[in-house]
């Protein structure tokens, strides 16, 4: 293998090993989460329908806007939330709220319910290709069949040429 070709492998890997460690789910021992946000709380921030990718941390600090799951026994339990951390109760637990609320939220949740602190705001369009993604694999699929299975013209009958 010539040194231009090892680079090129070389290259290859570590692009690999880059994009694994920063996509790797949190669900399986990453650090990666994609959260789409619902609802106005967050604005101006955050709107409805903005894809957010978050890192999971290990320190989460009053002021820091992060993701956490519901607590569970309470309602809504293991839904994901995004919210800024208003202040650390003695106990440990966080107060949390959403930058466009003047109620904190009821949950308290511990450093054990912190999922992720957004890095990154994708907005709307990758989303909105999420929720379009079934409908297009739909149509692809649709088209790729129909236009294998659709009957094609016979071709016409050669005409015998006499000789004479």
């Amino acid at each position: 293998m010539s040194v231009r070709g090892a680079f090129w492998n070389a290259l290859w890997v570590i692009c690999l090993a880059s994009s694994a460690w920063l996509l790797w789910p949190t669900a399986l021992g990453g650090r990666a989460q994609f959260v789409i946000v619902q609802g106005s709380s967050m604005e101006p921030l955050y709107s409805s329908g903005d894809l957010l990718y978050a890192r999971r941390t290990d320190n989460y600090e009053v002021g820091d806007v992060a993701v956490y799951s519901i607590p569970q026994g309470e309602p809504g339990a293991d839904s994901l939330v995004v919210h800024r951390i208003t202040s650390q109760n003695p106990d440990g637990s966080f107060t949390m709220t959403g930058d466009n609320r003047t109620t904190s939220d009821s949950s308290r949740p511990t450093t054990r319910d912190m999922v992720a602190r957004p890095t990154a705001n994708l907005g709307q369009l990758p989303t909105r290709l999420i929720i379009l993604m079934p409908l297009l694999l739909s149509m692809t699929f649709g088209v790729s069949v129909a236009w294998f299975l659709w009957p094609t013209r016979p071709e016409p009958e050669a005409e015998l040429a006499s000789t004479p």
